[in-house]
């Protein structure tokens, strides 16, 4: 459920002036606004603003990234590779179960540094400040 303006306002005429605010993430995804000062601690939970539209266009984006990592990878079976990876704002490319992982050794591995850039080229709409590198 989305926050609304009276609730952050009200929210933030509570904090101190003095304190730090961030955004937390919790374990389940679930984001709020947190704000810090000493050892006073505020909670202001927010949601999602529904774009169906948008997120069902993300979704069918990821949905084509993983059918092309499953191509890929099928196609280079047995096959040497340069260990070309591709680190982007969500984490590094790995494919499956997740798209995006925190973990490098997770990473996809892709041929050469030219099929990483093709695969970025094909999928510049949900692949975020992205650097190709080779481990």
């Amino acid at each position: 459920m989305p926050t609304n303006k009276h609730d952050l306002l009200t929210w933030l005429m509570d904090v101190s002036d003095e304190a730090e605010i961030g955004i937390e993430e919790g374990n389940f995804g679930q984001l709020a606004l947190i704000a810090v000062h000493g050892d006073d601690v505020s909670l202001l939970e927010v949601g999602d603003v529904p774009y169906p539209a948008a997120k069902a266009d993300t979704e069918a984006s990821r949905e084509r990234m993983r059918g092309r990592l499953r191509q890929m990878q099928a196609q280079a079976e047995g096959e040497e590779t340069e260990t070309g990876v591709i680190v982007t704002l969500d984490g590094c490319i790995s494919g499956n179960p997740n798209l995006f992982s925190a973990n490098f050794d997770d990473a996809f591995t892709f041929k050469d540094r030219e099929q990483a850039e093709a695969f970025v080229e094909e999928f510049p709409d949900v692949l975020r400040l992205v650097l190709i590198l080779n481990s």
